[in-house]
């Protein structure tokens, strides 16, 4: 490996940071990689040193953001909930450079979301001076609470949305909050979907947009749902054109599940809804204080509902014992006309995941706690369930969390999965591992990145540049790169790595040296160089 190490750019005004309370520091000291869930600083455009083996391909030219809660603890005060954390987005843009050693030009900048809520929070260090969907404000009383609903910590995902390309910040807790793509400063406005996001009723918060916008490779649309939270519970569904005209369809719920994530296959969109639901009682409770705002009920099992992706009509709505999920695969039709959602199921309910990430000081990690790949074989419009079951490789595959495919393969037959997989012995998601779903989701290569060192989810860069609605033929479903974070806890810094899908076992091929550490992170995108800012 080479090295390249370039200057640092202005700084920023970092928001105050103390050092952990007594309580969180044992907590580090029981397992270290709780120590990346400690508060972001921030820095702005700064070149970074590159490792790398050869020069870099054109389709690695562009841009990586990422979004995730950057902090848990404002001072002693603690977030009740990771969800509930406040929004960090890092930018990485990668470029070539003859003038470096390596080859390769990087350049990175950390920012929190200026949210009215963080914006707020400055002012203190020992309390929440407004609420969160777990975490309440004040001293947790009434009076602190009452009338007062979740504010959004925009956190979750970041996205350009059509037309004109902006950048945003998601979460599902709120609109899109606008971002400078260069800086990653907070310009002040929100994304409302040409009024679809519009407040139903005046005075009420506005419709939200979900963390998990969906692009259909067949001609660009991306997909989201919306959810409205009042006197009538509602989902709304959004198909958004290349040109941002917008399309929308609301339905209303007696009650409403947390949903988080959709799958588009050729013909449907398809939601899961859980048993870990909101009812119009927790939204009283809520206004009165309560700062628990769903909860779980094993006994009305779950569906699978099915919508057409040209009207939004519900086709059909698919019954399945209970099971807890976030994130979904894939979902497509197979030769025999049979609609296959594959989900990563949770293995256990969603109590004792919901205690974990309560908090991330205390969590541990263990297989009961993540998920496998779950396959659903569905008969659309007859609503029949056909088969469902694990594809985990006879249990040889790793519990994992958080899986990305190619995404030139959304709503279409595929066959690799990539996936954050739970450490050997860590307690915590540590390697990436690719599982082959057409052979009962067995694992055929896995990365570690070492002990002490985590990795988290990854980004799949498609090795034939272009946008979404490039052609990809089968064969060339897993030839691309992946790009992950890793947190090494022994120098409390992060890393970039740059994978390749074919050949995990093989290491970084490029690994670039961030200046700080990075929290763990949800979700994030990729902008080609032909389309980066």
């Amino acid at each position: 490996f080479c090295c390249s190490t370039g200057a640092v750019a202005t700084g920023l005004a970092s928001p105050k940071t103390t050092p952990p309370p007594p309580r969180v520091a044992a907590r580090i000291a029981e397992a270290p990689w709780r120590r990346a869930y400690e508060p972001a600083g921030e820095w702005d455009r700064v070149e970074c040193a590159v490792a790398g083996s050869s020069s870099l391909p054109p389709e690695l030219s562009g841009v990586l953001y990422r979004n995730g809660a950057g902090r848990i603890r404002v001072g002693e005060a603690l977030y009740s909930h990771w969800f509930d954390g406040d929004g960090f987005v890092t930018r990485l843009a990668l470029s070539s450079s003859s003038s470096s050693d390596s080859g390769v030009k990087a350049v990175s900048s950390g920012r929190y979301v200026r949210t009215a809520r963080f914006l707020a929070q400055e002012g203190t260090t020992d309390q929440m001076v407004m609420r969160g969907a777990w975490t309440p404000r004040g001293d947790g009383g009434l009076l602190a609470n009452a009338g007062r609903l979740p504010t959004n910590p925009a956190n979750t995902n970041v996205a350009r949305l059509p037309p004109d390309g902006k950048l945003y910040a998601l979460c599902e807790g709120g609109r899109p909050v606008e971002l400078d793509p260069r800086t990653l400063e907070t310009n002040g406005g929100e994304y409302d979907a040409q009024g679809a996001l519009n407040s139903p009723i005046p005075g009420l918060p506005p419709t939200t947009f979900g963390a998990h916008m969906r692009v259909d490779p067949s001609d660009g649309c991306a997909y989201n749902f919306g959810l409205n939270y009042g006197p009538s519970l509602g989902l709304k569904l959004m198909r958004i054109r290349p040109d941002g005209k917008v399309f929308s369809r609301k339905f209303s719920l007696p009650a409403m599940p947390l949903y988080h994530d959709l799958s588009l296959s050729g013909k449907y969109v398809l939601l899961t809804r859980t048993p870990y639901a909101l009812t119009p009682k927790k939204v009283l409770g809520s206004l009165l204080g309560n700062s628990g705002m769903f909860e779980w009920n094993n006994e009305e099992g779950a569906h699978i509902d099915v919508y057409d992706k040209k009207t939004f009509e519900l086709i059909a709505s698919v019954a399945t014992p209970a099971f807890s999920c976030y994130h979904h695969v894939n979902a497509f039709e197979d030769e025999q006309g049979r609609t296959v959602l594959r989900v990563e199921r949770h293995n256990s309910d969603r109590l004792g995941v919901e205690k974990a990430l309560s908090s991330m000081y205390d969590a541990w990690f263990t297989p009961e706690l993540e998920c496998s790949v779950h396959e659903y074989v569905l008969e659309i419009p007859s609503a029949k369930l056909l088969s469902h079951g694990r594809l985990d490789g006879g249990g040889t595959a790793r519990a994992a969390e958080l899986p990305c495919i190619n995404p030139r393969f959304v709503g279409r037959p595929h066959r690799w999965a990539f996936r954050n997989a739970l450490g050997a012995t860590c307690g915590c998601l540590q390697d990436v591992e690719k599982v082959d779903l057409l052979n009962e989701g067995r694992p055929i290569d896995r990365w570690s990145p070492g002990d002490g060192r985590y990795a988290g989810e990854c980004v799949f860069i498609p090795r034939v540049a272009g946008p979404a609605t490039t052609p990809c033929a089968p064969g060339e479903e897993d030839a691309g790169w992946l790009l992950s974070y890793v947190y090494d806890a022994d120098s409390h810094t992060s890393d970039v790595v740059v994978l390749d899908a074919r050949d995990l076992a093989a290491g970084p091929r490029w690994m670039v040296k961030l200046p700080a550490h990075v929290p763990p992170s949800f979700h994030g995108c990729w902008v080609p160089g032909a389309e980066a800012v």
